[in-house]
């Protein structure tokens, strides 16, 4: 290695004024003309600017007013969501300087670090286990080197890496170490060019995106339908265009417009706040996916300790030579780990010849090197006695001493030598071995370990360690840490026999198949092996002496069962577990490639701050359904309303300005406060179905009540039973659509009792939250309703006489007479018909969207 030199500062200089440098990264978050058109330019959004246009166009008079109110709220939300979004982007971008790929290269003959976007072609590139090949090239120098390029083949073995060989960006370093020259990167790279050669990669929408989009589906057929059928009466019964316009702008709000751009935003705001915790997140759409979990899987390795390895003894079975011959090995070896590191600690190393060497690696759990001690060559092994025990001829009265050493809470690793001067092999397999030493490391467990743990498990959450030390070990500083619980471990061995008897009995009853005689004692012992392997796997919660492929398998069994997984992990053997899990968790301090694929990383390793991003995803996501409850009753009350007076009455039950109020009183104002004081809940059902359940009957009730209000004033007012001053000036129609908004507005504003109950008299379920927040709330728009209705220019935006205290009063009335009604329905079930077909149609049509979206991303998948 030391002959290479890489690039001289003038050739970086003159390959990056020749643009021949990895310039193309990929944007992590949008640009700010890019948040501002996103915002603006929706088709709906687009729909309701145009409407407001012709407002203006159509009645000079109203027309400008009409707009304000049929754009103001579109125009609020795209202010208010895109100074959201710029703040997060500004924070968002700071945090992701900290993660962004760092790489080594040989620059003037030093080694330095830089980013990604800094490498030129031909620099030279070292690589190491844990690394992650950021561009393409050719190997020059190697040492061991196998690299995993399952991200690009799907292949699940190792390539062992040759001089010559091309190294793939998006591949990494198992073990051994290498220097490789940059030939491709950008676009020209492998992995670029698979994506080029597929179709524009498609993102899948979260679960509750999905949700969203299935009822605003619905909520749009219904409101074309109302657009189309207004229309036609209007223009049949010689209405104004302008009426029609406005009509079509007050329909058109039964759609939840703001509801993706609602959830985006909350998203993003929770990511931040994730960040302060010590939680990056690759996607702000995973604190969706955070909220779903119910099961976490980690390694003990900076969870339960810190990974701060030192010796603490040593049995030695040689009387001569032991110390030396580790000396001698730790000091020649490649590619050191941190128990390597903490062996030298003890026994400083010596450097030797080495003639052959075979890392360490998690799949393999032992090291090799033929190395020449006092001038005679001689092979040593070292790693776990589940591996190189059943080479040993007197392994058991090793496995005693290392369950000793294991019920302290100690690590173990066996140090042997072969018994005949042979090469070394990984593939033909490990000769035999006489024993030198066993020697204890001890690692320190983590002082925040116990309250970490008691997060989870307040939360419900099932943990799992799988680790590759002694299952002993694991479970030894459980008690250590004082981690309560009943505790199941199962070593990998037992679940390979276990897994191995499942693959036997599935071959068997395939052959029974093939044969056309299907065994029902095959049929039998399949499902008797699957379940016991099932069953072992699911109650278990401490895994020793585990392969990579087994964390696969364990969680692949735990999503299979409708397990909601979460796997935190730091190294290479870490990578496919973490792809396979719901959510991936990587450690800040461990490999690239680990960081690459996970969705979450822990900032500074601090396993602390998970539990709380955790907790912070099911607070979002239990914020939303609260606030769901609110919008989507109202765009039912909406639809109902509408229904009713356009068959009726042949008009809109209000105007634009009036909608407005009756949007921003009930539903705006509530909506943004509530996704700030929510509180973390069971997020495991789909979001919409209990969120129907309370709004279809919610609106059903705040519709009829509200139809009742119109019918019966407009009738006393008609025949002069009520009348009050001023009420001449704007009618019957203006004055009675005055009186349904502020029974409406009442009804959003209580609706903060109910989906946030402060008192059990209001909570349907029992739960009772103890804030004062809500309950402030509810007084400061209950006085500005009250407020606005009592002042002239208000009065006449909305085109509404100025109403009597008296009536006010009343309409407040209604709304508690309605808060008791809907207590009543909503104890005694009585919309369960209605409710059950609306829930199965939903259900049918979110299926369906599922579909499609699965489609869309196997299309995507098999183009690559």
């Amino acid at each position: 290695m030391a002959t290479i030199t890489g690039l001289t500062a003038a050739e970086v200089e003159e390959r990056t004024l020749a643009g021949q440098v990895n310039s193309k990264t990929e944007r992590v978050t949008k640009s700010y003309p890019q948040i501002l058109i996103d915002n603006l330019c929706t088709g709906f959004n687009l729909l309701l600017l145009i409407l407001g246009v012709a407002l203006i166009v159509t009645d000079p008079h109203r027309g400008v007013v009409n707009a304000l109110a049929v754009t103001g709220i579109i125009l609020m939300n795209v202010v208010i969501s895109t100074v959201q979004e710029c703040k997060a982007k500004r924070r968002l971008d700071k945090i992701a300087l900290l993660m962004t790929p760092k790489v080594t290269v040989l620059r003037d003959g030093v080694a330095s670090v830089i980013s990604q976007e800094q490498i030129v072609k031909d620099d030279i590139i070292v690589i190491s286990a844990g690394d992650q090949a950021l561009v393409d090239g050719t190997l020059l120098e190697e040492s061991y080197l196998e690299m995993d390029e399952s991200l690009l083949t799907g292949e699940s073995h190792t390539v062992r890496k040759k001089v010559g060989d091309t190294i793939y960006s998006g591949s990494y370093s198992v073990v051994g170490d290498g220097l490789y020259r940059v030939d491709a990167f950008a676009e020209n790279s492998f992995a670029s060019k698979i994506i080029a050669s597929a179709q524009k990669p498609i993102k899948k929408k979260t679960p509750l995106q999905m949700e969203t989009t299935t009822i605003m589906v619905m909520l749009m057929a219904i409101a074309i339908l109302y657009s189309l059928v207004a229309a036609v009466v209007f223009l049949v019964t010689g209405k104004g265009i302008a009426e029609i316009i406005e009509t079509v702008a007050v329909i058109l709000e039964i759609v939840p417009i703001a509801l993706f751009l609602l959830i985006v935003i909350s998203y993003m705001i929770s990511a931040i706040r994730m960040a302060d915790s010590g939680v990056l997140l690759q996607d702000s759409s995973a604190v969706e996916s955070i909220s779903h979990v119910d099961t976490v899987c980690m390694d003990k390795t900076g969870t339960i300790t810190t990974n701060r390895l030192k010796f603490n003894d040593a049995v030695f079975f040689e009387d001569t030579d032991v110390e030396v011959a580790i000396a001698s090995y730790v000091g020649s070896v490649g590619g050191k780990n941190r128990t390597v590191e903490a062996l030298e600690g003890r026994y400083p190393g010596i450097k030797c010849q080495v003639f052959d060497e075979i890392r360490f690696s998690s799949e393999r759990k032992y090291s090799a090197a033929k190395i020449v001690v006092n001038g005679k060559a001689r092979s040593f092994y070292m790693g776990a006695l589940s591996s190189l025990g059943p080479h040993l001829d007197d392994a058991p009265r090793i496995e005693g001493i290392i369950k000793e050493y294991s019920s302290k809470g100690l690590r173990t690793v066996l140090f042997t030598e072969s018994k005949e001067n042979v090469s070394l092999d990984s593939e033909s397999g490990i000769p035999d071995l006489k024993p030198l030493a066993v020697f204890a490391i001890e690692d320190e467990v983590r002082h925040d370990c116990r309250d970490t743990i008691d997060v989870f498990l307040k939360h419900n959450m099932d943990l799992k360690v799988i680790s590759g030390d002694d299952p002993a070990t694991v479970d030894a500083l459980f008690t250590i840490a004082n981690i309560p619980g009943e505790r199941k471990i199962v070593s990998g061995d037992r679940l390979a026999e276990l897994s191995k008897r499942r693959k036997d009995a599935h071959d068997a009853l395939d052959a029974s198949k093939v044969s056309g005689k299907e065994s029902t004692e095959a049929v039998a012992e399949y499902m008797s092996a699957n379940k016991e392997f099932t069953d072992c796997i699911l109650e278990t919660n401490i895994f020793g002496r585990m392969k990579p492929d087994q964390k696969e398998e364990v969680i692949d069994t735990l999503r299979a069962n409708g397990r909601y997984v979460a796997m935190v992990g730091d190294g290479v053997n870490d990578v496919k577990s973490l792809k396979k899990a719901n959510v991936g968790v990587a450690l800040e301090s461990g490999s690239g490639a680990a960081r690459g694929v996970a969705e979450m990383v822990l900032v500074k390793d601090n396993f602390a701050a998970l539990p709380k991003a955790l907790v912070e995803g099911k607070r979002t996501v239990s914020g939303m359904r609260d606030i769901l409850k609110i919008y989507i009753s109202r765009n039912l009350v909406l639809a109902v309303l509408i229904a009713m007076t356009l068959i009726f009455l042949n008009k809109a039950p209000f105007n634009p300005v009036q909608n407005m109020f009756y949007s921003l009183f009930a539903v705006g104002v509530s909506a943004f406060f509530m996704s700030f004081w929510a509180k973390p809940s069971d997020n495991s059902d789909l979001v919409l179905p209990k969120v129907l359940r309370y709004a279809l009957p919610t609106a059903l009730t705040i519709s009829i009540m509200g139809l009742i209000i119109l019918a019966v004033f407009e009738y006393l007012f008609i025949e002069g039973i009520v009348t009050f001053e001023g009420y001449d000036a704007y009618g019957v129609d203006q004055a009675t659509s005055g009186l349904v908004v502020l029974f409406l507005s009442f009804c959003g504003i209580f609706q903060l009792l109910v989906v946030d109950p402060q008192f059990k008299i209001f909570s349907i379920d029992g739960e009772v939250h103890r804030d004062w927040k809500p309950i402030v709330l509810l007084c400061f728009l209950s006085v500005g309703s009250i407020v606005a209705y009592n002042i002239d220019v208000f009065c006449e935006l909305m085109s509404i006489p100025m109403i009597p205290l008296w009536l006010q009063f009343l309409m407040i009335g209604l709304a508690v007479v309605w808060l008791i009604l809907q207590q009543l329905i909503l104890r005694l079930n009585k919309f369960t018909l209605l409710e059950d077909i609306l829930e199965r149609w939903y259900l049918k049509t979110l299926a369906k969207n599922n579909e499609k979206e699965n489609a869309k991303l196997h299309r995507s998948k098999s183009s690559e």
